[in-house]
């Protein structure tokens, strides 16, 4: 009876096999997931929140009545997802990557009730879903709000309609206290997405404060049953003037 021998492998051939393989599935997983990486981040969401800081509160109220503020709406034209730019050519682009973290025209809602309630002419100013009774309502309308290049430029543009509503003016009062539409144009130091949120957010304060110079400008008008009693503080003043020299 023949016995065959059955061949036997080094024991350092057999290391040096499974260190090799052991090498080559950890090149292709670290290629894999550099490639990976590669494709994903660039697609990648960033969101942006239009913001600057509140200006200084005033305590002392002028007028014993109620403002609502309803949530400002948005034109068709204005995308209400992602920042866009115009190019100096007329064509706009959407920049997908870089969403708004909610409805701008809620965010310049928030903010300019911020504004109000802190330095307004009003003892209180509430929201559009407040069951409290007021004789005030302040309505808004974004019609553009984006980047636009000019002449190797970028501007931030944020253009706003405002309605100022006195729903217990007295008989052949003005109803309709203020009607206005208000434009900024905020220059950028570059084109990037970041730089021109921040611009944006610039020029919603200075429509802010134009907005507050105007309402109390509004208030001191001579009405049927007399002057409304409303200073324009000099802090407003200020800010006014500052935006607009």
């Amino acid at each position: 009876m023949l016995i065959r021998s059955i061949p036997q492998t080094h024991p350092l051939k057999l290391s040096m096999k499974s260190a090799s393989l052991a090498a080559h599935f950890l090149a292709v997983g670290v290629m894999s997931f550099v490639y990976g990486c590669a494709h994903i981040l660039p697609h990648q969401q960033l969101t942006h929140t239009l913001d600057y800081l509140q200006p200084p509160k005033i305590t002392q109220s002028q007028i014993q009545d109620t403002l609502m503020v309803y949530r400002f709406r948005l034109a068709p034209s204005v995308d209400a997802y992602a920042l866009v730019v115009r190019r100096s050519n007329g064509t706009e682009r959407q920049l997908g990557k870089h969403r708004w973290s909610e409805n701008p025209a809620d965010m310049i809602t928030d903010l300019i009730q911020r504004d109000i309630t802190g330095a307004g002419p009003f003892s209180r100013t509430i929201g559009q879903y407040s069951d409290d009774q007021y004789r005030y309502a302040l309505e808004g309308k974004v019609l553009e709000l984006r980047g636009v290049e000019e002449n190797k430029k970028i501007f931030a543009v944020l253009e706003v309609k405002v309605t100022l509503t006195d729903f217990e003016a007295p008989f052949g009062g003005k109803k309709l206290l203020l009607d206005k539409s208000y434009k900024v144009r905020m220059p950028c130091t570059d084109d990037k997405p970041r730089t021109i949120v921040q611009a944006l957010g610039k020029g919603t304060q200075e429509f802010s404060a134009l907005l507050l110079r105007d309402i109390n400008k509004t208030m001191n008008q001579p009405t049927s049953g007399g002057t409304r009693k409303v200073q324009i503080w000099p802090a407003i003043a200020r800010a006014a003037v500052q935006f607009t020299a």
